[in-house]
């Protein structure tokens, strides 16, 4: 199991190849055919749990699956030279490839994009007549209203489920004025008063950290059911399933891990089912986000027979637009990209598609206890948790297969469409000191490439303890979406630009056309017309120019993110009096008049920005994180994202735009 050690931090090895040549993988899994009854012994006793395992393990399988976003982006160059000289056909497959697989992934993101838009109005404009969960599993309707407190600052209302909501605020030197708002929005929410709120601090922060969660708990303790502050201390140790060990990541999962341990001893879990909210210092849920949580969660555990509400997590829409208005381009740039992706991928969910969960996610408390949703070591703390709830349930479904069909379910990720608001980078310190936040942020996100490597090694480590009839047609169509996801979003973008490279190369060096394309249809020409595969073929790997998908692309993309601006923070400022209404991107107060204004920035943004910025902010620091994460796994400095100033006036300003 794994373990924090006391005293001083010092890695098992120096570093991370010195002792891979004497770890051999079939000493690691003692492997042997096993089924039936004997299934459990076999994938309890004679190997670590899979899910368990960890990138920074000193071992060849370890090793390699660091090294594979590395050697893979290293094998399509190869490709891609080899191909060029020798087979051009081959060469123009590659390129319609990448080409293909890019553009089919980013525009369905923005179509789904622009279908959230639509499903969270419908879910904002109809919420007054959405059903409440009652105790026995069935449902009242009843208009919602949004809790305020009493001269004594506590609110007790009935509530009309048995579920407790563990709400864990992890941050490191926030902004007090930030976290003040966020708390006194959780205390707007319906059934505010039996949340269990934790400020997850950092002993790093020093004093300053200590005094300022007392200062808020001073302010909120009476109104929520608990409070509780917990300190991250340093010097941890992450010991891995081979006996290494290393020192801890100091970041958000670290401090996840280190507080969720400390909140469950003191939670009572035997009288109330608790779901575990991680929410970062800038988020402001939707007054209704835990209500309908509750609801949902009471749905599955009542409803269904096969235990689904504890292998669940949730998922709303997250969008970082609080300070639209005094974003600077740069932020700007990748909120679009980040906004359409994620908004997207939860709306996937409804059509049957995949997505994981990111930023701020709700779970029941007891998968994540179970699964140990949280390493010390990682950086991508979200779609670390996911993926390893995720190998967790596959691990507890071998130990209960019997070969009689009798299986628990998979984890899966239900979207909840209530958005939830938080902030895009902005530096107190000035515009260019964005630039270089961003940069931060951005090597920081590509890191998460990470994942794939933990991915491959336990589905490796997952082939060794699992026997053949344990592996199900679902466990492997999920393995093959989880790769093929975390694939799309850092590899793919890459090959994709490596590709698009290559052919402007090809078609420079070739007297400025491109072999076997050069003849379009309907010009004049000695030599034969394309054949019509070939003609396809050249479009899609980019010998021939075509504008139309580029500008359908971009109109949903600038759609997407017009829509959310409106629906998630415009509207909502004319209808509602919380914190969460009130937030409305510094645009509500002149949208009759700055709204064809904001369409044409975002326009511009897209059309003339996104691009270039993405070169550095996308592309580079790819290629930086798979050199660093093949040598050094999650080792990076974490530093946080600067998000702004933030006053408690009701006009707030943000970042350095504020005056």
């Amino acid at each position: 199991k794994r373990r924090d050690l006391e005293g001083p931090c010092v890695p098992s090895t120096p570093h991370y190849w010195a002792r891979a040549a004497r770890d051999v993988q079939w000493e690691y899994y003692n492997f042997r055919v096993i089924s039936g009854p004997d299934i459990e012994d076999a994938v309890c006793g004679e190997a670590p749990p899979f899910h368990e395992t960890n990138v920074h393990e000193r071992r060849w399988a370890a090793l390699l699956a660091r090294a594979f976003p590395l050697l893979f982006v290293l094998t399509f160059i190869a490709s891609l030279l080899i191909t060029q000289l020798s087979h051009p056909t081959v060469f123009l497959m590659l390129c319609a490839a990448a080409n293909v697989g890019l553009y089919v992934s980013v525009t369905t993101m923005a179509f789904f994009g622009v279908i959230c838009a639509i499903v969270m109005q419908a879910e904002l404009e109809t919420l007054a007549r959405q059903a409440i969960p009652k105790a026995d599993g069935k449902c009242q309707r009843l208009r919602v209203t949004f809790q305020e407190p009493d001269e004594t600052g506590l609110v007790v209302p009935p509530r009309d489920h048995n579920v407790t909501h563990l709400i864990i605020i992890p941050n490191y030197k926030e902004d007090e004025v930030m976290l003040h708002r966020t708390l006194d929005a959780l205390a707007q929410a319906q059934d505010s008063a039996w949340f269990h709120v934790v400020l997850a601090m950092e002993a790093r922060e020093g004093d300053a950290a200590t005094a300022k969660a007392e200062h808020l708990k001073q302010q909120f303790d009476k109104r929520f059911m608990h409070f509780t502050i917990t300190v991250h201390p340093e010097g941890l140790v992450e010991t891995h399933n081979d006996g290494s060990h290393d020192c801890e990541q100091p970041g958000k999962a670290s401090n996840l891990k280190w507080a969720v341990r400390q909140v469950s001893e003191v939670v009572d879990r035997s009288k109330e089912d608790v779901i575990l909210t991680v929410a970062d210092a800038d988020c402001i849920f939707h007054p209704c986000y835990f209500s309908r949580l509750a609801r949902d969660y009471c749905f599955l555990r009542d409803e269904t027979e096969n235990l689904q509400h504890q292998w669940t997590m949730w998922q709303a829409p997250q969008l970082p637009y609080r300070n639209f208005a005094s974003t600077p381009v740069v932020s700007r740039a990748w909120n679009y990209i980040a906004s359409t992706f994620e908004c997207g991928g939860v709306t996937s969910l409804t059509f049957g598609g995949h997505h994981m969960v990111f930023s701020a996610y709700s779970l029941s408390l007891d998968l994540a206890l179970n699964a140990n949703a949280w390493d010390g070591d990682v950086l991508a703390e979200d779609h670390h948790a996911f993926l390893k709830c995720l190998f967790y349930s596959i691990l507890n479904r071998a130990k209960t297969w019997n070969g009689s069909g009798a299986l628990n379910p998979l984890v899966r990720v239900r979207p909840v469409f209530l958005p939830v608001k938080s902030t895009a980078v902005v530096s107190n310190e000035g515009y260019w000191k964005t630039w270089v936040e961003r940069w931060h942020q951005a090597k920081r996100h590509a890191h998460g490439q990470a994942e794939m490597s933990y991915a491959l090694l336990a589905c490796y480590d997952a082939v060794f303890a699992m026997p053949f009839k344990a592996w199900t047609w679902e466990i492997v169509m999920r393995l093959f979406k989880v790769l093929l996801r975390v694939f799309v979003m850092h590899l793919l973008p890459l090959c994709q630009f490596l590709a698009m490279v290559a052919m402007a190369i090809h078609w420079a060096i070739n007297g400025w056309q491109v072999p076997h394309c050069s003849e379009e249809p309907g010009v004049f020409s000695t030599a034969p017309p394309l054949r019509p595969g070939m003609v396809a073929l050249c479009w899609l790997a980019g010998a021939q120019r075509l504008v139309w998908p580029a500008i359908m692309l971009m109109v949903m993309l600038v759609s997407a993110n017009l829509l959310f601006l409106y629906v998630a923070f415009v509207r909502p400022s004319q209808q509602g009096r919380t914190i969460w209404h009130a937030e409305d991107g510094g645009l509500a107060a002149a949208w009759g008049i700055t709204g064809f204004g904001v369409m044409v920035k975002i326009t511009l943004d897209c059309i003339f920005m996104v691009g270039p910025l993405m070169l550095i902010y996308g592309l580079l620091v790819e290629v930086i994180a798979c050199a660093r994460v093949c040598l050094y796994g999650n080792r990076i400095e974490y530093i946080t994202a600067a998000k702004g100033k933030l006053t408690l006036s009701p006009q707030c300003d943000y970042g350095s735009m504020a005056t």
